[in-house]
Formats: structure tokens, sequence, C-alpha cells
């Protein structure tokens, strides 16, 4: 969970309330937060997110929660460059355990194109102009890379 500046101060701690951050001192509440970004309903049922909209659990993903996803950081049809891009985080995932950071997805995904880790890392961002790393994750179902803010 992203921690605001207040509760890193000596004598403060962050607590969890209902969907907001509040920072206690002594037990009182001394200052809000960030909103959570609501749970996305699709379909029917409802699927917890982060509050940064991260998927809480994995087993949410499905290709129509990517959509949705993908549609909220502004892409409104995922071509199949995009979904290359998301199988392959999906798939590294699988195998690590942990989303890559930028230069690992750029450096990966120029040995598996067969070019120039530049020429991909332009590609990339013309996929994902939000953030190649942080926007594929997320339409991925995958948490927030290290080093994402």
């Amino acid at each position: 969970m992203k921690q605001a500046g207040p509760a890193t101060k000596p004598g403060r701690k962050a607590v969890t309330h209902h969907y907001s951050i509040f920072f206690s001192k002594g037990g009182q509440l001394v200052g809000g937060g960030y909103e959570k970004m609501p749970n996305i309903e699709l379909n029917g049922k409802s699927i917890e997110t982060d509050e940064d909209g991260y998927l809480l659990s994995t087993d949410d993903w499905s290709e129509n929660v990517a959509q949705y996803l993908a549609k909220t950081v502004g892409i409104e049809d995922m071509t199949k460059e995009h979904w290359d891009v998301v199988n392959f985080l999906k798939d590294y995932y699988a195998e690590y355990k942990i989303a890559p950071m930028i230069k690992i997805l750029t450096r990966a995904m120029a040995e598996k194109m067969g070019k120039d880790k530049k020429e991909v890392s332009k590609y990339l961002y013309e996929l994902f102009p939000g953030g190649p790393a942080k926007d594929a994750c997320k339409i991925a179902g995958l948490p927030k890379p290290t080093g994402c803010v």
C-alpha cells in the first residue's frame, strides 16, 4: 500500500478506515489521505482493486477485465501488439512471481522481437503512453511493478 507523507513522521502511523487513509496521533485522527479506487463491477461480479486500480487478486483477471482496465488507462481497443505485451508480462510473472521493471521489460521484449532496446522502448511507449510497465501490468492483472510511482 502506498504511504502518504504524514505517516512517516515520528509518532504517527497510518490506519486504514473504510476506503480512506487517516493518520492517528495518540488515537486521534489528524488528517486524511487518498481515496481507494472503486471496485470493478463487470458482468455482475465485483472485482477488488488497490488504490491505483490494480487487481488485488491475479485470479480475477480475464480478457474482459483486461479490456475494461485498458479503457481506464486510455486504450480504447486492444490490438494484437497490446495482447503480445500483456501475454509476455503474464508469462514473466508466472515464472518470476514479480512484475518486471520497465528496463527489464524493454530488454526482454527487444530480445524476443530481435530489435534494438531503444527502438522497442519507443514502440512500448506508443502502445502504452501512460507507461508501458505500469499500464501494461495493470491491464495484465499484475501487481504494480517495482519502481513505479
